[in-house]
């Protein structure tokens, strides 16, 4: 065998090689290529559940607000506060204590249905309790209080209302 043959006869075995390592850099391309749409839609799902966050209220100092509460006025200054910052916003009292601003229905309506789990009215109606004494409504957990108001709804259908007017006349004439 010359030397001529024995190149024919490599050529195969030198092809096979640079067609396996093609194989190889095929295989690692497309494994990459893959890995990168992977994480593409990670991301933009996680963009997605963090659009989907809403973001917090924008936050005004009490500090700045003092001046315009003294000569304009409370309701004016919160007016004013709508129309520059929208439905949402917080006064902050020096970092200490936060009061956020629900102004308008749409806002409103989703404060009074969500559930107890998601919007704590505990802090807003605390004020409640001196009126309906210790123990009752919002001094108490969410279950207790689910109790409470089932029976106060219960009391206050009209043919409940109906039976108790007399005991009601009777009881507001004498005090």
């Amino acid at each position: 065998m010359n030397k001529r043959q024995a190149n024919k006869m490599a050529l195969p075995v030198g092809a096979g090689m640079d067609m396996a390592a093609a194989a190889v850099w095929s295989t690692i391309a497309v494994l990459l290529t893959t890995a990168m749409m992977v994480v593409q839609i990670m991301v933009k799902r996680n963009d997605g559940v963090a659009a989907a966050k809403p973001s917090l209220p924008p936050v005004v100092s009490i500090t700045s607000l003092i001046i315009p509460v003294i000569t304009r006025g409370p309701r004016a200054v919160v007016d004013e506060l709508y129309r520059k910052l929208g439905s949402v916003f917080t006064i902050s009292f020096l970092g200490m204590k936060k009061m956020t601003f629900l102004i308008g229905p749409e806002v409103l309506r989703d404060f009074y249905t969500r559930p107890d789990t998601e919007v704590h009215h505990d802090a807003v109606y605390q004020m409640t309790v001196p009126i309906f004494g210790k123990g009752v409504m919002y001094d108490v957990d969410i279950n207790t209080r689910a109790e409470q108001i089932a029976f106060c709804v219960e009391a206050l259908r009209p043919t409940k209302l109906r039976s108790n007017a007399v005991t009601m006349v009777r009881e507001t004439q004498h005090n």
